[in-house]
């Protein structure tokens, strides 16, 4: 996929902020996932071969597999990001 020439020219303007660049940088933590900074979102996305995951489909593998993840092991970035994924795809809930 392509970006339309008129968001490739927003983009190419924007880029020279700084300022950009961190909303950019937000603005994508919120649509997608590195799978390898989830120490159970990668052990229960093993048969992936990705990197980055959509939201959504991280906060459905969740939803799936999470009799296999080990809510005691679960560090405050990865529970944080289970949160956040929960209330915006689940209706604060993970419908396991």
């Amino acid at each position: 996929m392509t970006l339309p020439a008129r968001t490739a020219a927003k983009l190419r303007v924007a880029l020279h902020d700084p300022a950009f660049l961190a909303s950019l940088d937000r603005l994508l933590d919120e649509e997608v996932v590195r799978v390898a900074d989830y120490p159970a979102l990668s052990d229960i996305a093993w048969n992936l071969n990705v990197e980055i995951l959509p939201a959504r489909d991280a906060f459905g593998l969740y939803e799936r597999n999470w009799r296999f993840v080990d809510e005691k092991r679960l560090d405050a970035a990865e529970r944080a990001l289970i949160a956040r994924l929960a209330d915006r795809f689940g209706a604060g809930i993970i419908h396991a």
